[in-house]
């Protein structure tokens, strides 16, 4: 007879934590990754600045994803239990606060198109007036954040986002609290018609790859 000890399958190699990452934003012209990690090998791919930008550093929360569904239930006759389940919604959203100003985290945060952020040629100066009706902008959100194995090798999580709105702005404080002047986001992810999704998640990194044996997950045929 087996007792627990014998039973159990711990390790503590699987357990991930991300020590870093950036959110990375592009107009929905841009082309959707399809792959973290490049076809000759594990490492990273590399996203083009001219189409994505980082929205640099966040606060000591880093970035968090929250996921709401709701359901509908049928009842019948002589069951103590809901007979059937449907889901209504299934919703995805990610929110974050970036602490740098720059040209998109302007024009995220007041809803104007960021080819509208320009300076004043003679003052520098930048004025963006909020519009009697916001229009709704989407944007191309990637979350990339990182880890590491026990040798060292790095591990990648992606989160992305084809077609994501801003749905709510926090409050912005102007103070001297540790935050300083922050820009709080969330962003809801919606549907892409054209790829058919509107949440997709990434795994990959050579550490990840080195522990695909230990996490139980088969290669392709």
């Amino acid at each position: 007879m087996a007792d627990y000890a014998a039973l159990r399958n711990k390790k503590n190699e699987l357990i991930r934590r991300a020590k870093d990452g950036s959110i990375f934003v592009a107009d929905m012209a841009v082309a959707a990754p399809t792959a973290l990690t490049e076809l000759t090998g594990a490492g990273l791919i590399t996203l083009d600045d001219e189409d994505w930008t980082d929205l640099g550093w966040t606060s000591t929360e880093g970035v968090t994803y929250d996921r709401e569904t709701e359901t509908v239930d049928t009842s019948s006759f002589g069951s103590r239990e809901a007979t059937r389940s449907d889901v209504t919604r299934d919703e995805i959203s990610m929110s974050c606060t970036a602490q740098e100003t720059h040209a998109l985290t302007m024009a995220i945060t007041t809803g104007a198109d960021i080819t509208a952020i320009k300076a004043n040629a003679t003052t520098g100066e930048v004025a963006v007036a909020k519009p009697t009706t916001p229009r709704l902008r989407y944007y191309r959100v990637l979350g990339l954040f990182l880890d590491h194995d026990d040798d060292g090798a790095e591990i990648y999580f992606g989160r992305f986002m084809p077609r994501a709105q801003v749905s709510d702005f926090g409050s912005q404080g102007y103070n001297e609290d540790e935050n300083g002047i922050s820009y709080p986001m969330t962003f809801r992810g919606k549907e892409d018609s054209t790829l058919g999704y509107s949440h997709k998640w990434f795994w990959g990194g050579p550490g990840f790859k080195a522990l695909l044996t230990t996490m139980n997950i088969p290669n392709l045929p």
